[in-house]
């Protein structure tokens, strides 16, 4: 509320000296959001002031206007009495008002014009005496018909603002006040979290804030962004004027939340202690993850890629160790907040190969050593190899021999200086009338390799046996009754063949196997004879055996044939063929196959490796929120980029996703996935076909 005083002053002989005036009371009503007071007029009083003058009444007239609107308008008004004393207002009974807006200053303060146009005037009653100013009925109005008239303050908040920014550094909040007076207090939120950072203070434009990474990472641990709300309580004095906000998004950077894996391995079979490195085809890689996860971070996806395979947990123990180099480990891991650590730890293996005996042979000599068919000592030459393993592997060489029909063998241990060694042994008498079974026997820290040679007796051309069921033998001594017994190195022929199926017969070198078709059981002894026969399906020693598929026993070749060749290899790989001729003619031999068994297929964690050379393999992949892409890498290589991959998404979110690829390599490929949204982390499954070799 408010009220203006317009006034007059008047002087007469008879009157003497006088002061009228006219007081205006207005209200006003303030609009914060606007900045506006609406005015209207509330009364309108009269006083006279001076030596009395005695009149009847003194009727009003006139507008009020503010800022130019007419807010009351009267023409000749209502009669008001004035008393004699003049000391005192009287109210003018007046029409309604009318209504103007009056904006504020952006501070609060404000003004506006008031204007009276009219005023009151003598009406020339009996009973008043003249006013000599001209005639009696001359009106008196006011000399101030139009007053500046100040507003109330109105007080406003101050606008607050602040931009996008990271934890742990500065994020400047600006304010903007509307008075130099006016004090703030600020508070911000986050996560879960609030702090006030000013209270009442003066401090402006900008109040600092750096959102502590220490204190909100701990409540964003499943995303690296949060919305902060920033409040400024704008207070003049004590009082609060009124609040405003703003609102911004904070980043956590990598570097100040990314986990951080290491890795530690370990032989569970406990042979890196004794060698020194791992060992191939013995030791296993147990993997162990020390996972640091900050700020409460939870731990999302754990891969471990080792000696092949990828493993989804830790501790991982890999398969025993199929390769001599240098193998690498590596761990990826991935925390709740999508943020990942890589580490990677190299193991050196050594080499592996059971004992080997290279060479082993054993005949008849004299008391040095001299080779002699009828000598009554043994002879024994070797050559074999261990695996040194750093010098730490053991290696023993034993020589066993029995009489053929002795039960039980003699041991002779040979020395061995080194891990391969060439040597013989010739101070072993041995019986000319008897022959003998003698093994090699070479062992090491894991296994043992046999090796067994019939030495004859004593080389004869024929001879009997003694006795009345005594046997015959042909290059050797009789050593059996009722047998015939044919020397190792004299063969029995018919038609150029060797017709007895159980007979195991060597295979002389520069032979060819297409010339084997009649039944029987035949031997290559040596990898080196191997190496000059036609027609093997692998160059290395072994057994050949023929035998009908028709089931007759064919016994001449002029008959038909339907014959198939089986050749076992010294190391247990087994090849076949068949093949058939005509009536008198050569047989015609199909191609080797390999007779495959359930050992020559490979499979491990995420992969199955055929012997024909497929190779297939599969897996679980994420592509992290923010990103489209990821890189697959196969638990094993494959031998060139012509394989295939399917990729299909898990769980809801990704189920229905398209993915893509690119980038092939032999042992990673990048997968895309075709969503738009890349706030989740997207989970798919992989399989992918192709060769090892």
């Amino acid at each position: 509320m408010g009220s203006v005083v317009f006034s007059d002053s008047y002087s007469t002989s008879i009157a003497g000296y006088a002061t009228y005036d006219i007081r205006i009371s207005y209200s006003e009503s303030y609009s914060i959001s606007t900045n506006k007071s609406t005015i209207e007029i509330t009364d309108v009083e009269l006083r006279k002031q001076g030596n009395g003058v005695n009149w009847g009444s003194l009727p009003f007239f006139g507008d009020i206007k503010v800022n130019g609107t007419t807010l009351i308008s009267m023409s000749g008004g209502s009669s008001v009495r004035v008393s004699l004393s003049g000391d005192g207002y009287c109210s003018v009974a007046i029409p309604s008002s009318g209504s103007v807006d009056v904006s504020h200053n952006s501070d609060g303060t404000g003004s506006f014009t008031m204007q009276l146009v009219g005023g009151f005037s003598y009406s020339g009653d009996d009973y008043f005496c003249a006013l000599y100013q001209g005639s009696p009925s001359q009106p008196f109005g006011v000399a101030e018909t139009s007053k500046s008239v100040s507003l109330t303050t109105r007080p406003r908040a101050s606008s607050v603002s602040v931009s996008n920014g990271y934890f742990g550094s500065n994020v400047p909040i600006t304010i903007s006040r509307h008075a130099s007076s006016f004090t703030h207090t600020v508070k911000v939120s986050c996560a879960g979290y609030s702090q006030t950072l000013m209270t009442k203070g003066s401090t402006y434009p900008t109040v600092n804030w750096t959102p502590a990474v220490a204190t909100y990472a701990p409540r964003i641990t499943t995303a690296m962004r949060a919305r902060a709300t920033v409040t400024c309580e704008t207070y003049s004095g004590s009082t609060l004027v009124g609040t405003s906000t703003a609102t911004c998004t904070l980043t956590l950077r990598a570097a100040d939340v990314a986990p951080a894996v290491s890795i530690a391995t370990a032989d569970p079979q406990g042979y890196l202690s004794t060698y020194g490195r791992y060992v191939k085809s013995k030791s296993k890689i147990k993997v162990t993850l020390t996972n640091t996860l900050r700020y409460g971070a939870t731990l999302a996806l754990t891969q471990i890629t080792a000696n092949g395979a990828t493993y989804n947990s830790s501790p991982a123990t890999t398969g025993v160790i199929a390769s001599a180099s240098n193998t690498s480990v590596t761990a990826k891991i991935t925390d709740s907040r999508g943020q990942t650590a890589t580490a990677s730890a190299t193991i050196a293996i050594y080499d592996y190969t059971s004992p080997q005996i290279n060479s082993f042979s054993v005949h008849r000599c004299n008391s040095d050593g001299t080779l002699n068919n009828s000598g009554a000592y043994m002879r024994v030459d070797y050559k074999v190899t261990v695996t040194a393993l750093g010098n730490n592997n053991s290696k023993t060489l034993t020589l066993k021999y029995k009489k053929v029909s002795a039960s039980s063998y003699t041991s002779q241990a040979i020395t061995l200086s080194a891990y391969t060694q060439t040597g013989e042994v010739h101070n072993i008498t041995a019986d000319v009338n008897s022959s003998y079974n003698v093994q090699l026997v070479l062992s090491d820290d894991f296994t043992s390799t046999t090796s067994a040679l019939t030495l004859p007796t004593a080389s004869t051309r024929i001879n009997w046996k003694s006795g009345e069921n005594g046997g015959i033998a042909f290059g050797k001594v009789s050593e059996y009754d009722k047998t015939l017994e044919i020397a190792d190195d004299w063969y029995l022929r018919y038609n150029n063949y060797i017709p007895l199926n159980n007979v195991v017969n060597k295979i002389p070198a520069n032979a060819d196997l297409n010339d084997y078709d009649l039944p029987g059981v035949h031997a290559i002894e040596s990898n080196s004879t191997a190496a000059t026969i036609a027609n093997m399906p692998q160059q290395t020693a072994g057994t050949l055996r023929v035998f009908s598929s028709a089931g007759s026993n064919i016994k001449t070749s002029s008959t038909w044939k339907h014959l198939i060749q089986e050749y076992i290899t010294f190391t247990g790989v087994k090849y076949q063929r068949s093949g058939g001729s005509g009536s008198g003619t050569a047989v015609t031999w199909d191609a080797w196959q390999t007779i495959y068994t359930s050992a020559d297929f490979k499979s491990g964690s995420n992969y199955c490796k055929m012997p024909d050379g497929t190779l297939i393999q599969w897996g679980e992949a994420t592509i992290p929120s923010g990103s489209a892409k990821t890189t697959v890498t196969f638990p094993l290589a494959f031998v060139n980029v012509n394989y295939a991959i399917l990729a299909m998404g898990v769980y809801t979110f990704t189920r229905d996703i398209s993915f893509v690829y690119a980038a092939q390599t032999a042992t990673t490929i990048n997968i895309w996935h075709g969503s738009a949204d890349l706030s989740h982390n997207v989970y798919f499954k992989w399989l992918t076909i192709g060769r090892w070799k």
